[in-house]
């Protein structure tokens, strides 16, 4: 009490009154206005703006291209969906694409054939199916454009290529005047079916402007052993229809080449029919009192699995009606029946009317100009 007494006197001595206690400090200030009281309205120009609507954003999957086919050259009767992997690696999974079709990348699949390309695509799980197309030539350098943008696909044609700096280049040659294998035969003079080598000379010449084939009896084979075999290259250029012919006289095998060319301005020469076969001479009449050979068989590589007989002719054309004969054998002539196999030959023959057989034997390799004495006298 007397701490409060002593208070109170000395405010009192200052001149200073105390009215009343201060309100809260948590109360607001426009607390101790009338009840019936209300702010302002602000003005229109300050007034506050709506909250923002939600939008939906459709996950970026559902509008990426998804490659159904891409087409070279349907107008050429190609097949649908030739370069579908290269239009998948290209623009599979993106929103837009420009696709620039290049023959040299996806390859000629109709040679001389001015191709378009379609390509086919749908975007996210649309089922719909777009297409976009480029016109003939495409395939040097026009551009198809693929879309899924915005929600939607839409098919764009392809705009021309556009054009080359000056000077223009020219077509590559080799599309408009490639050459198409019709035939390659070897020894059709010795009755071998025509074409019988037509795949080898395809693998090496066709789609070429210019081809300089080297026949090989060694990877072609040999059709007629023992026989002189000619070759006959046959070839068209591009659309043209004329059958062109190249031809290496016998024995072309042992590495004759033959010139295929479809440059402008080539000689168009037409395929020589075949020569006729050589005849064969019957044997003279056997007598009892002849003692002339009589040829049996000519066998070269029995040893190695081949035919009794398969060289008679030849030893035929040689030592038939003779009292003696000294036979060379030569691979080069007769042919090579076992490729990588040391061959013996073996030559029987009787005398005249005789009925015993006679035999002579070269050990292996026969074939490098071995010699067999083939005797009746």
């Amino acid at each position: 009490m007397l701490r409060r007494a002593t208070a109170l006197v000395v405010f009192a001595l200052s001149g200073c009154t105390v009215a009343a206690q201060p309100a809260p400090a948590s109360q607001p200030a426009y607390a101790t206005q009338p009840p019936e009281y209300q702010p302002p309205p602000p003005p229109p120009d300050q007034a506050a703006p709506p909250p923002p609507q939600p939008t939906y954003a459709p996950p970026r999957h559902l509008h990426t291209i998804r490659v159904v086919a891409g087409s070279y050259g349907q107008n050429c009767r190609a097949a649908r969906g030739n370069t579908t992997p290269h239009l998948q690696q290209t623009c599979d999974g993106q929103a837009v694409c420009a696709y620039r079709v290049d023959y040299k990348v996806i390859g000629d699949p109709a040679y001389g054939c001015q191709k378009d390309y379609v390509a086919e695509w749908r975007c996210g799980r649309d089922p719909t199916l777009h297409r976009a197309i480029a016109a003939p030539e495409a395939g040097f350098g026009s551009i198809v454009q693929l879309s899924c943008d915005g929600g939607g696909a839409t098919a764009v044609a392809a705009p021309p290529p556009p054009p080359p700096p000056p000077p223009p280049p020219p077509p590559p040659p080799a599309r408009r005047h490639a050459i198409h294998v019709v035939a390659g035969s070897y020894g059709q003079n010795c009755r071998a079916a025509h074409g019988n080598t037509t795949p080898h000379l395809q693998q090496m010449c066709e789609g070429q402007v210019g081809c300089t084939y080297r026949v090989d009896y060694k990877v072609i084979g040999d059709p007629a052993y023992g026989c002189r075999k000619d070759y006959v290259a046959e070839w068209r250029c591009g659309n043209d229809p004329t059958v062109r012919s190249a031809t290496a006289a016998p024995e072309a095998g042992f590495g004759s080449t033959v010139q295929l060319s479809c440059e402008p301005g080539a000689v168009v020469v037409a395929p020589p029919p075949p020569p006729p076969p050589p005849p064969v001479l019957p044997p003279p009449p056997p007598t009892r009192r002849s003692r002339t050979i009589r040829v049996v068989a000519g066998s070269y590589g029995q040893n190695c699995r081949a035919a009794r007989g398969n060289v008679t002719p030849h030893l035929q054309q040689l030592c038939e009606g003779h009292p003696s004969c000294t036979y060379r054998v030569d691979y080069k002539v007769i042919g090579d029946p076992a490729y990588g196999c040391r061959k013996d030959y073996v030559a029987e023959w009787r005398c005249g009317d005789d009925p015993v057989i006679r035999r002579s034997t070269a050990a292996p390799e026969a074939g490098f100009g071995s010699t067999i004495e083939l005797r009746c006298d």
